[in-house]
């Protein structure tokens, strides 16, 4: 009796072992996964130009307003003082207009060949940048030392 209850003891402390071990792995790769998702694609820590391409942005957009970008978020919010949001959830042009809309956020800035959102790779891109010119008046391209800035003002349709 002692016996059978000292190896269900050893059994469940081996489970234990192995749940905790995967939870710790899983823990790992998610946490690996969150800090690749935040890092933008291109580096631009040694971007001295950013700075400057952010700040040309900002005074362009009126104070107050909200900035939809395609990515580098947390750069645009400190250099810019303006808030910016990614769209995630979003999956096309069309769904991006209807956020914009319902949220009445006007600017969109895409860093050219760069998403956050991964359905939108393609739109961002340097080939689909044209699809927005249906929704969007394109009002200045800034370049940067390693990127393209494109600010483009939602058209609202009364």
């Amino acid at each position: 009796m002692l016996r059978a209850t000292s190896e269900r003891t050893t059994k469940l402390r081996f489970f234990l072992a192995i749940g905790a071990v995967s939870l710790v792995a899983f823990s790992l790769y998610s946490a690996q996964a969150q800090v690749n998702s935040m890092t933008p694609r291109q580096g631009i820590i040694y971007d001295q130009s950013f700075v400057e391409v952010s700040r040309k942005i900002s005074d362009s957009v009126p104070n107050g307003e909200t900035i939809v970008v395609s990515g580098l978020e947390p750069h645009f919010v400190y250099f810019t003082e303006h808030e910016a949001v990614i769209p995630y959830g979003v999956t096309s042009k069309d769904s991006l207009v209807y956020i914009m809309k319902s949220s009445s956020w006007n600017y969109l800035v895409v860093v050219e060949n760069s998403s956050s959102e991964e359905a939108l790779d393609q739109l961002f891109s340097t080939s689909g940048l044209g699809q927005l010119d249906d929704d969007f008046d394109k009002l200045e391209t800034y370049s940067s030392d390693s990127s393209k800035f494109h600010l483009y003002k939602l058209r609202l349709v009364e």
